[in-house]
């Protein structure tokens, strides 16, 4: 199974990104992702055991019931890889220092249980597209700040199955933060 723990972006935030994301619609060098998809990766776990599924649970349940919601600021339009050639464009987020603290704990108790994840460090954002190959048209400027913090209310392990229209994501099991 092919495991990741997220945060999945609240439905009653989904228009708001809808219309800011709607720029990025139809450009050529891009795949953009459905806003059911929509999510913040807290630890990418890759290859992983059945059998490991209900230690991630009770790891998750257990970590989750010390916690709030994690809070982000939203600092707009951000990707990985060059602006011309994105390997994907974010929703950049900056977690507010005690959301940062609370997955940093998280990431130790997964550490420590043995789920390492794939080893990248942990730089919050939204997918919002994919890219393939170059971009077409100027990267669009948007407002900087303004907007409400993102408060993200529940956690979630998901099953990322691959395909040919991108990754379909089931959750196995969510806890309220």
């Amino acid at each position: 199974m092919r495991l990741f723990f997220g945060l999945p972006w609240p439905e009653e935030l989904r228009d708001e990104l809808t219309r800011r994301t709607k720029v990025w619609e139809g450009r050529t060098g891009l795949r953009t992702l459905k806003p059911e998809n929509w999510h913040v990766t807290l630890r990418f776990l890759g290859d992983t055991s059945d059998e490991s599924v209900p230690a991630l649970v009770a790891l998750m349940e257990t970590w989750s019931r010390r916690r709030g919601p994690l809070t982000f600021v939203d600092r707009g339009w951000g990707c990985f890889g060059s602006h011309e050639v994105p390997r994907v464009v974010t929703v950049a987020l900056e977690a507010l220092p005690d959301s940062r603290r609370a997955v940093e704990s998280f990431h130790k108790a997964l550490d420590a249980a043995s789920f390492p994840g794939d080893g990248k460090p942990w730089k919050p954002h939204l997918t919002v597209a994919y890219g393939q190959g170059a971009l077409e048209g100027p990267w669009p400027d948007e407002v900087k700040g303004g907007r409400a913090p993102v408060v993200l209310p529940r956690v979630v392990l998901f099953e990322s199955q691959l395909g040919p229209a991108g990754s379909v994501y089931t959750e196995l099991a969510s806890a309220k933060l």
